[in-house]
């Protein structure tokens, strides 16, 4: 598989014989709460959403894209708006000024 910041035909099909795009997405939150364009336009279906945070020099920590929260835990919580071109994120403050990045495939209306 092919990665890239620009945006990327892959050789999959999505289930409605579609084809299936890719682009990496990185950038550096610098609060809690916010969201990220990912600038890619006639987004139909977003089918995969997955990506890293490089914590510190030693630890990589997946981007969980569901929320949790008690006394001593904190989730982060991404999600993608295929509308909206944007990934929102909510998250500890532990994770502001970490490098994040984001794998996004999706179909396209122009298809």
């Amino acid at each position: 598989d092919n990665y890239s910041l620009n945006e990327i035909k892959t050789n999959k099909t999505w289930t409605d014989g579609k084809p299936i795009y890719r682009k990496v997405i990185t950038f550096t939150p610098t609060e809690v709460a916010g969201s990220q364009s990912y600038d890619v336009s006639n987004v139909e279906n977003i089918v995969n959403l997955e990506g890293f945070m490089r914590y510190n020099d030693d630890n990589v920590l997946p981007l969980t894209f569901s929320f949790y929260q008690n006394s001593t835990t904190y989730y982060s919580f991404f999600r993608a708006s295929a509308s909206k071109g944007v990934i929102k994120y909510d998250m500890s403050e532990l994770y502001i000024n970490k490098p994040v990045s984001v794998v996004i495939e999706y179909t396209k209306t122009t298809d």
